[in-house]
């Protein structure tokens, strides 16, 4: 029976795939099969990895809660709909979910998969990678419809960046969350650039939206700002002409005026608290970690000075550590590869953009224009949620899994229009049209 239903959950699977190439991806095969197989990888090499290596971990933790949701769903569906849209927990099912954690609502959606695949771990694996790569794909057709020469980047930084595939593909929060992030970015392009939006585009958006908040509300809180700032500044520029400094400065006022808003909305966003929970957060992981995988600060209390005296060092931490020095096992030697390569990316992304005086007037200016509407709000956000990590998450392990919230939008902003992306990826078949 579990045979069975395994190959038919894997028709089912395929046939879906197959129809969305047929129907949004009939010029870019190669790149479509490669990248969903690639994501359907990394979606079981992840539970293996926490199976074999780790003996659990979050991914089974979530997925075994499932199962007793979706044994609960079999024995009574009636109760299981009440808990699935509620934080009842009926006494029958004895603690099924930890209903005041925001594990709850993953756990519920896992639940669903776990009912057609009769408890399969890898069968809601493939499924999640899935429903991931949709999300993806439908971010990189609006990437390169919108953004000139953006596919080699845009596919880089969505399907083929080592651990945005690794931690973005399983049955983790982050790729759930992620997926959001991804669904909400296309739509704002399509806004950004006055393309038609569909009715079910937005009821996802919402959809998405609220989902991002529940999972990863620090991720989402960060993502939200930027895109609202965006929005503003956009419908101002409609109405007003404005230079490429006006655009910034604007851009740079509401942020701030709508962050400032925003720190007397709730008292969670109160500075005061702020600081000193994500302190806190540190010092928590401090006491759990390896000295030698955590990223060290001086004199880090729960004060503005503190913070920002540590933040540059944050910053380059979150994006180029750990290295090839710093790498104390075999898992962690791979990370140290990607941040070399990111590293290198950041260099021949300066120098490309600092020596980019010598092209033509005409094609500065459009490349400057580029840069203003999207660059700025992309270099914010994550900068900005790269800090926050860094110092509430300083072990190297924890953040890797964390930072893919901005991860592959920094690996976009430096592969765009960057000649040595370029250069290697048209020695590929897949990226040569």
């Amino acid at each position: 029976m579990e045979i069975a239903l395994g190959i038919f959950n894997s028709i089912i699977i395929f046939l879906v795939a197959f129809w969305v190439q047929k129907k949004y991806a009939s010029r870019s095969v190669k790149l479509y099969w490669s990248a969903l197989f690639l994501k359907i990888i990394a979606a079981i090499s992840l539970g293996l990895l926490y199976k074999f290596h780790y003996s659990g971990g979050d991914t089974w933790t979530f997925f075994n809660e499932a199962t007793k949701l979706s044994a609960l769903a079999r024995f009574d569906f009636a109760e299981y709909l009440k808990v699935f849209f509620s934080n009842h927990d009926p006494s029958t099912v004895g603690n099924v979910l930890y209903v005041h954690d925001r594990s709850a609502l993953f756990i519920k959606f896992i639940s669903i998969f776990c009912l057609v695949s009769l408890n399969s771990y890898w069968i809601c694996a493939t499924y999640f990678a899935l429903v991931s790569f949709f999300s993806t794909w439908f971010l990189y057709k609006q990437a390169v419809y919108f953004l000139h020469d953006s596919a080699k980047a845009a596919a880089v930084a969505l399907f083929f960046f080592p651990s945005v595939v690794f931690w973005g593909s399983g049955l983790l929060k982050e790729s759930l969350a992620l997926s959001g992030i991804y669904f909400i970015t296309a739509i704002f392009l399509k806004f950004a650039y006055r393309s038609k939006i569909i009715w079910t585009e937005w009821l996802l958006a919402l959809l998405f939206m609220i989902i991002t908040w529940w999972l990863k509300y620090y991720w989402a809180a960060i993502f939200f700002v930027v895109i609202l700032t965006s929005v503003i500044v956009i419908l101002i520029r409609r109405r007003v002409p404005l230079t490429k400094g006006r655009i910034v400065l604007a851009w740079l006022f509401f942020f701030l005026l709508i962050c400032v808003l925003a720190s007397f909305a709730h008292p969670n966003f109160y500075l005061e608290r702020f600081l000193g929970v994500l302190v806190s957060n540190h010092d928590q992981f401090v006491a759990i970690s390896d000295p030698e995988n955590t990223i060290g600060y001086y004199n880090l209390q729960p004060k503005l000075w503190s913070v920002l005296l540590n933040s540059p060092w944050a910053l380059l931490s979150g994006l180029f550590r750990p290295l090839f020095f710093d790498a104390t096992d075999i898992l962690s030697l791979p990370y140290s590869i990607e941040n070399f390569v990111l590293l290198l990316l950041t260099i021949s992304f300066l120098f490309s953009y600092k020596w980019d005086w010598w092209k033509p007037k005409s094609d500065r200016f459009k490349r400057s224009e580029i840069y203003t509407l999207w660059l700025l709000p992309i270099l914010i956000y994550c900068a900005l949620l790269c800090i926050l990590l860094s110092i509430s998450t300083p072990n190297f392990g924890t953040l890797s899994r964390y930072r893919i919230g901005f991860l592959p939008f920094l690996v976009f902003a430096l592969a765009y229009r960057n000649p040595l992306i370029n250069y290697l990826l048209g020695l590929s078949a897949i990226f040569k049209k």
